[in-house]
């Protein structure tokens, strides 16, 4: 193995939304496998946010998060307008929020591993 520095960051939950029949056990044995990996290739670092799924089944809400190059996003309520803004969830801007704030976590944390 290289000397790179590696860290995991994301979601390694299932979205319960595309698979039936998951189960506490499934969900475990799943994340048991995740961590072994990124312990077996010397992962210092492993953020995770998501053991059972949380977030939105719509996926146009989620897609806004995608290809994006943006130092920030920004939730609202008015129709987006500008790659950085992410249209509010009707009847769910705190989840909105909540989704918004940790992709702007993620983003903080990557500027710091790369130095900015």
């Amino acid at each position: 193995m290289n000397k790179e520095k590696k860290v995991f960051l994301g979601e390694i939950g299932i979205p319960e939304q595309r698979y039936e029949g998951l189960t506490k056990e499934v969900i475990t044995a799943n994340w048991n496998t995740y961590i072994a990996v990124c312990l077996s290739l010397s992962v210092p670092y492993i953020i995770q946010w998501e053991l059972y799924c949380n977030e939105p089944k719509n996926e146009e809400f989620r897609n806004q998060y995608v290809g994006k190059k943006v130092k920030k996003f920004q939730v609202v309520k008015t129709g987006k307008q500008e790659d950085d803004e992410i249209d509010s969830l009707s009847g769910a801007t705190i989840t909105s929020k909540a989704m918004t704030n940790g992709m702007n976590a993620a983003l903080d944390f990557y500027d710091l591993l790369k130095g900015r």
